[in-house]
């Protein structure tokens, strides 16, 4: 069950549902055992308000009157509950669902509990302290398509941001470059998949109503972040980029060590020449590759997480699906050792040219 809107305020929510009413009061009591199926049934306003309170919040108790004579005045037009069980399963699941409604504003303080679900944002010069109404106009919009869509069973989440406060995620959508008034769209899936709005948001919606449409019809290419091919790769160390990592990593015949880095990182420095001549050792081998990504630069595909940087996975043949995250340690001897252990063929080693010896001084 999920309502078609939900709103919370401090201790207060606007959600559609009904409950049953207590005694000598017009306020209605949910309890943990009558919240499912009252909230179902939303009587004739299709709204209700609910307070979750606790019998000891000083502010509850200063609200209590308010809320009977608001309840009393607004009988039989708008029903207001309350519920004091905080820790009720059902209800705290159903707070913990629909606590941000249709559309919130997501901020720095909120956003760990809006990602990594499937989400559409729409950026715009979001500020609801300096301009709440032109704030709203946009917001507005983007409910009005949400509902319409919410309503006919798709599931997605959505949300508005302030450009300038993730300024860093329109550029893992490419759309750093933007400006204008009205609001850039997109989209990125609790997998990491990202889909961008190319089309202009447009003040009756019907832009964002098309690119809903071919999301849910799975019509959408996949944004994919990404720096250009390299036109020569044949380097010991394979250059991979998001647009051939595919091709590179994911090759199902090929044994790949990969090195997620960043550009400034001091360790990432520090590795390079020694990831550069595991991978001169390695050239004549035909199974194994040494392969290195900028990950600042490009998208790293599931099920690969870079955390920090350095970051390197073994992917073996075969086994695209599962790779292993290398632990071990950051010198030449420590690389082989663990390709000598976990590669599907035994390693091919380039071994050191001997040096010549310097000829005999003659005539001695």
């Amino acid at each position: 069950m999920r309502p078609s809107r939900l709103a919370l305020f401090p201790g207060v929510a606007l959600l559609l549902a009904s409950a049953r009413l207590a005694a000598a009061s017009d306020v209605l009591e949910l309890t943990d055992d009558n919240f499912e199926s009252r909230v179902s049934d939303t009587g004739s306003a299709g709204l209700m308000l609910v307070e979750f309170f606790a019998p000891w919040c000083g502010h509850c108790k200063r609200l209590a009157p308010e809320y009977e004579a608001a309840a009393t005045r607004l009988k039989g037009i708008v029903p207001l509950a309350k519920e004091q069980k905080m820790t009720s399963g059902k209800i705290k699941k159903f707070i913990q669902e629909n606590i941000f409604g249709i559309c919130p504003h997501m901020t720095e303080d909120n956003k760990d509990l809006m990602q990594g679900k499937d989400l559409l944002l729409a950026y715009y010069d979001v500020d609801y302290e300096k301009n709440a109404k032109g704030s709203n106009y946009w917001r507005n919009r983007v409910m009005m398509v949400a509902k319409k869509f919410l309503d006919a069973g798709h599931k997605l989440n959505f949300a508005v941001a302030s450009r300038k406060t993730f300024s860093h995620e329109l550029s893992d959508f490419g759309l750093e470059s933007t400006t204008g008034e009205v609001p850039v769209v997109a989209i990125r899936t609790a997998k990491g998949e990202k889909f961008v709005m190319q089309e202009e948001f447009s003040r009756d919606g019907k832009a964002l109503e098309r690119f809903l449409q071919d999301y849910f019809d799975g019509s959408l290419k996949r944004y994919l972040k990404s720096e250009p091919i390299p036109e020569s790769n044949d380097g010991p160390v394979k250059v991979v980029v998001a647009e051939n990592f595919d091709e590179i990593v994911n090759n199902e015949d090929k044994d790949v060590l990969i090195e997620f880095y960043a550009p400034w990182c001091g360790h990432c420095k520090n590795l390079e020449p020694k990831y550069k001549e595991l991978g001169e050792k390695l050239s004549k081998d035909p199974n194994i590759v040494i392969a290195k990504m900028d990950a600042t630069a490009n998208d790293v595909p599931s099920p690969y997480e870079v955390r920090g940087f350095p970051t390197i996975y073994f992917s073996p043949a075969n086994k695209k699906l599962n790779p292993k995250k290398y632990e071990g340690g950051r010198e030449l001897n420590d690389f082989i050792s663990y390709l000598q252990r976990e590669a599907t063929n035994p390693p091919i080693i380039q071994e050191e040219k001997p040096k010549k010896k310097k000829k005999a001084q003659e005539d001695l």
